[in-house]
């Protein structure tokens, strides 16, 4: 199980690349929904770290990234579905 401190650097690793990515491709995915999520995530982890069930399974970025950036930015959707399966199996060993 990754730790809180590693899980918040995971998502502004992610952030740093969604940002760049936004910038040299500004109008090609919904840049503002996925560091919204990003960003959710983020103080939730910084508050406390395994995340409760219901956060768990509330867990929609790995889906959101299947949808909007799986095909166009393989390598955020690779970065997006790391993070989100250590959100969804936080707390597991």
């Amino acid at each position: 199980m990754k730790t809180g401190a590693n899980m918040l650097n995971d998502i502004r690793d992610a952030k740093r690349l969604t940002e760049t990515l936004a910038q040299s491709h500004p109008a090609e995915a919904p840049w503002p929904s996925v560091l919204s999520l990003l960003e959710a995530y983020e103080a939730k982890v910084a508050d406390h770290w395994p995340l409760l069930e219901n956060e768990k399974e509330g867990c929609k970025l790995g889906w959101f990234s299947v949808r909007n950036i799986e095909e166009a930015f393989p390598e955020l959707h690779a970065v997006l579905s790391e993070v989100a399966h250590n959100i969804r199996h936080s707390g597991e060993l």
